[in-house]
């Protein structure tokens, strides 16, 4: 039997939040194993904080845990800043290189097939650029891109003709065990894995204001009915959990890997994977896709390559849009994906999450909401209600279906 559990938004911690906001800022992050009344300092600018954002985002990895850990390591060698620490080989050591071997055989018809071999994961930095024989003193690169291009590079000059490696570029979902092999002690990492849950970082950069006292009772009214759902979905449910964090506050490198509330902000792609997450347990991101030779790495890349194309009259609640294709998406440029859940007016409407043009002065820097193609819209076709302020326009036109099994689907084909 389905089992559904309604998450409701913890409204202790929230009252509690800048009592527990105070501690954390006093948490032991340097200095041995005692406690110290010193705060946590900011060690980059924003203009540097971005920089984490974005390569956070382009590898799926939370961009203040990087941070974190960069500050940590300025701070012990006495460095008021992180200027001289490249954010990307940082953020390497929660990546996992998974390098899978096919070989080629015959099928009972004499066709030559591809048939999977073997896989080798390398995990962290080192791991990962011996592959590529590079050394993080002579590691130059600054986009994730470069780097999967090389990686891409070293997988095809293994290959032979009845042999080829392909490889693909996964985040470390085990932060702690991350921070313990990178050398903190397990009260530094329990410290920066606290700090980054409580999102120490965003609120300092004023990245988020959803917990302001004028707002947790919007909160608890606009949150409480996150549902987990356990067992067969079907695409309205999905679309029930799509919409039930209308507002939500975008921020780019945004991610939330764990069921119920959001942990902090979202950005386009990480919205996508936290309502999958809610229904299947894990994200578009995580169900398979390799990123083709030169395309550049980006959350949006990724789940456009773990989903098939189809055509607007094949178009079901749940599937995805894409406004560009990633290989028209230049290095450092953005692409942006929502998800489908039914029409308006005859008119496709879509789910996402928007940057700073959707956004409105109690969320300056994007949120959660529903557009058409073009014009401005407030209506809800889940619900049959509608929501405020209106969102502007935006026109999904590279359309992709997950690759999830939904009851309704099942039944259909039955």
């Amino acid at each position: 039997m389905k089992k559904r559990t309604k998450i409701k938004l913890f409204l202790a911690c929230c009252t509690a939040f800048p009592m527990v906001f105070g501690v954390l800022m006093l948490l032991l992050l340097v200095g041995g194993e005692e406690m110290t009344t010193e705060p946590v300092p900011l060690f980059a600018t924003e203009k540097q904080a971005e920089q984490y954002q974005y390569v956070g985002s382009e590898l799926g990895i939370p961009w203040e845990i990087t941070l974190l850990v960069d500050g940590i390591y300025a701070y012990q060698n006495g460095e008021s800043s992180i200027s001289n620490i490249n954010p990307l080989v940082t953020a390497l050591e929660f990546c996992i290189l998974s390098e899978q071997k096919y070989i080629q055989e015959e099928d009972e018809e004499g066709n030559e097939i591809w048939i999977s071999d073997s896989v080798q994961n390398y995990t962290g930095c080192d791991e990962i650029l011996n592959y590529i024989k590079a050394t993080r003193e002579d590691f130059k690169y600054t986009e994730c891109s470069a780097v999967v291009a090389e990686l891409q590079a070293v997988a095809e000059k293994k290959s032979t003709k009845d042999e080829k490696y392909i490889i693909t570029l996964v985040s470390n979902m085990d932060y702690k065990s991350v921070l313990l092999k990178i050398g903190l002690t397990e009260q530094y990492a329990d410290n920066v894995i606290a700090l980054n849950d409580a999102h120490y970082l965003a609120y300092k950069y004023g990245y988020m204001t959803i917990i302001d006292d004028d707002l947790i009772a919007d909160a608890t009214d606009d949150y409480e009915k996150v549902e987990v759902i356990e067992g067969d979905v079907t695409r309205e449910e999905l679309a029930r959990v799509a919409v039930s964090i209308m507002n939500w506050p975008y921020l780019l490198g945004g991610k939330s890997f764990a069921k119920g509330i959001p942990n902090g902000p979202l950005d386009c792609s990480g919205y996508v994977d936290w309502v999958y997450i809610q229904c299947f347990g894990y994200g578009v991101s995580a169900s398979g896709g390799r990123l083709p030779s030169g395309v550049a790495v980006s959350g949006t890349a990724i789940q456009y390559y773990a989903c098939d194309e189809i055509t607007a009259s094949d178009l079901k609640v749940g599937d995805l849009g894409f406004v560009k294709k990633p290989e028209d998406v230049a290095v450092g440029g953005y692409n942006h994906v929502g998800i489908y859940i039914g029409e308006i007016g005859g008119r496709q409407a879509w789910i996402h999450c928007g940057g700073s043009s959707f956004g409105y002065p109690e969320r300056p820097k994007g949120r959660v909401g529903i557009s058409l193609s073009s014009g401005e819209n407030n209506h809800n076709p889940v619900t049959g209600g509608t929501f405020s302020p209106p969102m502007k326009g935006c026109r999904f036109q590279y359309l992709r279906r997950p690759r999830f099994q939904f009851k309704d689907d099942i039944e259909e084909a039955a």
